[in-house]
């Protein structure tokens, strides 16, 4: 099952199991892993991709996991990542025994891309993840979207804003009035060029930051002071590069379409009866962006707070606002679901052993790992880590994932404890000299040995020590220093006699 190039995505189509690596890479009918780039390759990444086809517009709950190929060695961290448009949602390193998922909701058109994406981890060798992904409809038709301030839908507002071009820091609020009266969970906010100072353009915003939050403020009402402003449940909604683009499409004399497009890294849940909505920018470091649509009427339910000082504490208040589209599913709780299972684990006396579990649900998850049934204090985290683990460490292990809505107990994983073995090869040779002595560790060369597989146990074992023996006739005691020595171990199809 290892690649003969990569990057490479493979996928078990068959009605049987597949194995690789002596048994640690196993994969059921229905499997998907892929790997990054070769070592010391161009193609740093793996890449798995879908693209939206038409007519399939609207809000999708994005699920996925992903585990290492293999159960054990010879596997290497990766990092993974996913991508909508080119822009980074989520980025996670993969140890050798961890996990990581993504779930979020996002808004998706005709054309669109996710993009799955493997790399090759802190250690820059390649390895492969496994990999589980869904798509699951929310609302169909092109979503759920609402503009605001209300009534600019279909006419153009009064004014041009520079929120996506100039570096500074906005406050805009928009009065509760103009949303759903029950709780909405936003996933995109959408710009549209300015009919008069807009154009096409594509560029990237280097770092900008946005949060949303609930304020008591209202429109037309703000403070001065961009903290008074801000409300309990501030949320970083979006923060670093981000990529943008518009086409310029729609009527000649506007409005524009709304085509600039900013999806939430993580969806902001606003619930209109306990205030109006803040979107607050910091835009540190400008674009190539054309001026956005925006509207400075009084009495239209939405005003700012700007300041050129991207860090100033306060700064100026006027009634305009960017005119927005806000993309958004019903807010309805989703109780945890496991996706991923912890797995057996079979360590050596003082070795580290790792359970992992991915699970998708309402944020924010709660985890809490059980040793025979009783909860372990401080084992609060997705992964869990034994360190040192001893003959007591034995056992069952699993983890219950919590959220307001509900709990999920996760499937059992033992804990096998075991005594680090030994044996002599070649066999034979535990209580007698060998016939002849070696320079392998004395001697500047290159050298490789074979030992039959005749010679250890039926099953995989996972190395952990060689120990050499002096020859009792030109051997002698010393201490010394191989000042660099490399030494690499495989799985050979070769025989004793080649």
């Amino acid at each position: 099952m290892t690649p003969n190039t990569a990057p490479a995505v493979y996928h078990n189509a068959t009605t049987n199991t597949a194995t690789s690596d002596g048994g640690q890479g196993v994969f059921p009918p229905g499997t998907t892993w892929f790997y990054a780039g070769e070592n010391g390759a161009p193609q740093n990444f793996g890449v798995i991709r879908l693209t939206i086809p038409a007519g399939k517009d609207g809000t999708y709950r994005l699920e996925s996991a992903v585990r290492p190929y293999l159960n054990g060695p010879p596997g290497n961290d990766t990092d993974y990542h996913v991508l909508k448009n080119n822009v980074e949602l989520f980025s996670q390193v993969v140890p050798l025994y961890g996990s990581a998922g993504y779930s979020n909701e996002v808004s998706l058109v005709a054309g669109d891309t996710i993009d799955f994406v493997i790399g090759r981890g802190l250690d820059n060798n390649n390895s492969g993840l496994k990999i589980e992904a869904r798509l699951i409809s929310v609302s169909g038709g092109g979503g759920l979207s609402l503009v605001v301030p209300t009534g600019l839908e279909t006419r153009n507002g009064s004014g041009a804003t520079g929120t996506l071009d100039v570096s500074h820091r906005l406050q805009e609020v928009y009065e509760a009035s103009m949303f759903p009266a029950q709780p909405i969970r936003i996933t995109e906010i959408r710009f549209r060029p300015n009919v008069s100072l807009g154009n096409a353009f594509s560029t990237t915003i280097g770092d900008i930051q946005i949060n949303m939050s609930t304020t008591a403020r209202e429109a037309d009402a703000l403070s001065s002071s961009f903290v008074q402003n801000v409300g309990s449940d501030d949320t970083t909604v979006f923060h670093g590069s981000l990529s943008i683009s518009s086409s310029f499409s729609g009527p000649a004399q506007g409005p524009k379409d709304f085509d600039v497009i900013v999806p939430l890294q993580t969806p902001f849940t606003y619930d209109p009866s306990r205030g109006n909505l803040l979107l607050d920018i910091r835009n540190f470091s400008g674009s190539g962006a054309a001026k956005m649509d925006g509207e400075g009427a009084t009495m239209d339910g939405a005003s700012r707070l700007i300041s050129l000082n991207v860090n100033g504490a306060s700064g100026n208040l006027d009634s305009a606002a960017d005119v927005l589209q806000i993309i958004y599913t019903s807010s309805t709780p989703q109780s945890p679901l496991i996706t991923s299972q912890p797995q057996n684990r079979t360590v050596v006396i003082g070795q580290t052993a790792s359970f992992n579990v991915t699970a998708f649900g309402t944020p924010p998850l709660t985890y809490q790992w059980r040793h025979d049934g009783t909860p372990i204090g401080g084992a609060t985290s997705s992964t869990l880590a034994i360190s040192n683990v001893q003959s007591s460490d034995a056992g069952i292990y699993s983890v219950v994932v919590a959220n307001a809505s509900g709990s999920v107990t996760s499937s059992d994983a033992g804990l096998t404890i075991t005594d680090a073995g030994a044996l002599v090869v070649p066999t034979g040779l535990e209580t007698r000299n060998g016939s002849g002595a070696t320079g392998t560790l004395d001697v500047r060369h290159r050298l490789q040995e074979v030992y039959g597989a005749s010679m250890f146990p039926g099953q995989p074992i996972q190395i952990t020590q060689i120990r050499f023996r002096p020859n009792i006739v030109l051997g002698h005691a010393f201490s010394t220093t191989v000042s660099n020595i490399q030494i690499n171990m495989s799985t050979s199809s070769r025989g004793l006699a080649g």
